[in-house]
């Protein structure tokens, strides 16, 4: 069993409705249990392990693995191989593929970005920064991911980093935001303080018009796997209005920065 201890980042997601999907799927579980071990976990999942494009190189030549996974039940677990830009960009960049991809077939995720200490066994992960990523997971009342204020406002993980490393980390971050890949956003909480904090963009991995996340679109995403006839509910109806708002307000940001990339009249 391999155990180690070291500073990574997180990302927590929780499947939304997976226990009434259990309940209602009566004489079809069997049908159900082998779409979500099959599109979910074997399509979904093993191919962030094994994307060809997860890997990161070193300047010595050597490489690593640059995002991992983990999986329970219907709690999916993302750590990084190491702690720097690069890092930290794989993590943003799976994590949108992650919630864009599995929305898509019927599991609406939740989750929650961190960063800090972490022991990482074989079979599972253990530390502060998967607590802050359940309890930031838990707070949310939408299909989306909040990334840790402290990770993006302290700079407070840069600490042990040296001065160039720091630069190449703040100029990604920057990058990240530049490209509307996180975004300011009021994310709807279950209660609480209404506060903007820093939101992913996963319906920019579109990167079309965004048609696809229309408010019919959203609706049949979040119910195609519930056995028919479906009676929604409060909880249920709220989840979904407020990810298609935020889905409405990437689209207006993705129409936003095509502005700035197409040449004026003046220019062609």
């Amino acid at each position: 069993m391999v155990n180690e201890e070291r500073n990574c980042f997180i990302a927590l997601f929780d499947i939304l409705g997976f226990k009434r999907m259990l309940e209602r799927s009566g004489h079809k579980l069997k049908n159900f249990v082998s779409n979500f071990s099959t599109s979910f976990h074997r399509d979904l999942i093993n191919n962030i392990d094994n994307f060809p494009g997860n890997i990161i190189y070193s300047e010595n030549g050597t490489y690593r693995r640059a995002i991992r996974t983990m999986i329970y039940s219907d709690s999916v677990i993302l750590y990084s191989g190491g702690e720097d830009e690069l890092d930290f960009a794989y993590m943003i960049t799976y994590s949108g593929m992650l919630v864009y991809s599995a929305i898509q077939l019927g599991f609406p995720l939740r989750g929650a970005i961190t960063y800090g200490n972490c022991i990482i066994t074989d079979s599972f992960i253990l530390g502060n920064p998967i607590v802050k990523a359940y309890d930031l997971e838990q707070s949310q009342d939408w299909a989306g991911c909040i990334i840790d204020k402290d990770l993006l406002r302290d700079y407070s993980y840069l600490s042990k980093l040296s001065k160039q490393e720091k630069e190449r980390m703040e100029r990604r971050l920057n990058a990240l935001i530049a490209d509307t890949l996180i975004l300011k956003y009021e994310i709807p909480k279950k209660c609480g303080e209404v506060t903007e904090d820093w939101a992913l963009n996963w319906p920019w991995y579109t990167n079309t018009s965004c048609q696809c996340f229309s408010e019919d679109a959203i609706r049949n995403y979040f119910l195609q796997l519930h056995e028919k006839p479906y009676k929604i509910n409060w909880p249920e109806e709220r989840k979904i209005r407020n990810t298609i708002d935020f889905c409405n307000y990437s689209y207006q940001q993705w129409i936003s920065l095509s502005k700035k990339w197409m040449p004026s009249n003046s220019e062609q």
